[in-house]
């Protein structure tokens, strides 16, 4: 009975961690295996766990990667932005009572919003703050009873309403699964309010998260007392 508490509670939580790994800036590096939730390290001499998928749960997680990485490629907002600023915006990361996080990923003006619950306790009426007005579809729910999950909310789209929240303009409300990663898609006619991250919206992120500069100053050499040269090197903040 502890094993299987165990191994369901290894599968339901590896989906969410997943998507926050790829939805996020940077590629992702995943050893053969995670696709169908092995518990163990991956071991090139042998061959992959795939009775495993005999579980409709580890089914499910490997479906899910899959779609995931559809919605990846097929969206620029997760990738062409990677090394840029622009690319990426905090909506909110301060909600630690809850443990929600919410960001956005820019390309130009296409964008995606992803919202993570990341506990067992489902989120009803969450707002989440939107620099547009306009209609989203949820793209993809970790929480979806295709993938092994609840089907807490079935819900295929959700319409901004004008109510500032998270330091934006509008505001939209959701019902978050739990355990889950919720990523959203704007539909074609929606209408940027408070502009793109490369125009600014991430100026809520950069207060909370201020960068430190450092100024680095070269000593010259100076000779050891094996009359071998160093040299030194202090940062000043």
């Amino acid at each position: 009975m502890q094993n299987t508490q165990k191994e369901f509670k290894h599968t339901i939580t590896m989906p969410a961690l997943i998507a926050y790994s790829i939805t996020r800036p940077g590629k992702s590096l995943f050893f053969m295996g995670v696709e169908i939730g092995v518990h163990r390290e991956w071991n090139h001499d042998i061959s992959l766990d795939w009775h495993l998928l005999n579980d409709p749960r580890r089914q499910g997680l490997m479906d899910f990667m899959g779609e995931l990485g559809a919605l990846y490629q097929a969206n620029p907002c997760f990738w062409r932005r990677d090394i840029e600023p622009a690319g990426f915006s905090w909506i909110d990361v301060g909600d630690k009572e809850q443990s929600v996080l919410s960001y956005a990923r820019w390309d130009g003006e296409d964008h995606a919003i992803i919202v993570l619950n990341l506990t067992p306790v489902p989120r009803e009426n969450y707002r989440v703050g939107s620099a547009a007005s306009g209609l989203y579809r949820v793209a993809l729910s970790s929480d979806d009873v295709r993938f092994g999950g609840s089907g807490f909310s079935n819900v295929t789209s959700v319409k901004t309403e004008a109510v500032p929240f998270h330091g934006f303009t509008n505001s939209m409300v959701l019902s978050l699964p739990p355990l889950s990663a919720t990523i959203l898609l704007p539909e074609p006619t929606i209408q940027l309010t408070d502009g793109t991250a490369a125009d600014g919206w991430s100026a809520l992120a950069q207060a909370r998260a201020p960068i430190v500069e450092l100024t680095v100053t070269v000593v010259p050499a100076v000779a050891t007392k094996k009359g071998k040269a160093k040299t030194r090197a202090k940062s000043d903040r």
